[in-house]
């Protein structure tokens, strides 16, 4: 999907996402901090990657696939999304996506997974998506209709399966 954007767009994936959804961010209805490394590394502190309760040397690893594990983001970013997510789903807004795509990315593709996120639980039901790049882990976790989730993001590789959604 990476490729197909720069072949498209003529432009690097960072800088066409910049573009989309970030340059006017003002004017843009999720209002996100989040970047791809060529954009802010050097502009914000960030967090160092830790192994083992040591400091990595050389900061975080920049992935060239952009597209699967490069966005360098914020807990609170992480949590307006799945806000975001949760009003298409209620009918109650649809900045990003409609409301019947959104009912598609939360809807059983193969076993837990649907369309980039993981699904679990029936009462509530519940959608997030773990990640981990050296140095760090991240879950999200949320609600579909009660509003409600949660953001963990660790400087560390710990056992992330422990906070699974099911």
């Amino acid at each position: 999907m990476q490729q197909m954007m720069i072949d498209v767009t003529g432009q690097s994936f960072a800088d066409y996402m910049q573009t989309l959804f970030y340059d006017h961010s003002e004017c843009h209805p999720v209002r996100l901090l989040s970047r791809y490394p060529n954009h802010w590394q050097t502009a914000l502190q960030l967090a160092s990657p830790m192994h083992r309760g040591v400091r990595s040397k050389g900061g975080g690893h920049i992935k060239p696939e952009l597209a699967a594990g490069g966005l360098w983001t914020t807990a609170g970013d992480l949590a307006r999304f799945l806000l975001a997510i949760q009003r298409s789903l209620a009918g109650t807004s649809n900045p990003v996506i409609s409301q019947s795509m959104t009912r598609q990315m939360l809807t059983k593709q193969k076993e837990d997974s649907g369309l980039g996120f993981f699904l679990g639980g029936d009462d509530p039901p519940r959608f997030g998506h773990n990640g981990s790049n050296p140095g760090f882990n991240a879950v999200t976790l949320a609600e579909y209709d009660t509003g409600e989730g949660a953001v963990f993001l660790m400087n560390a590789n710990t056992d992330i399966e422990t906070l699974r959604t099911s």
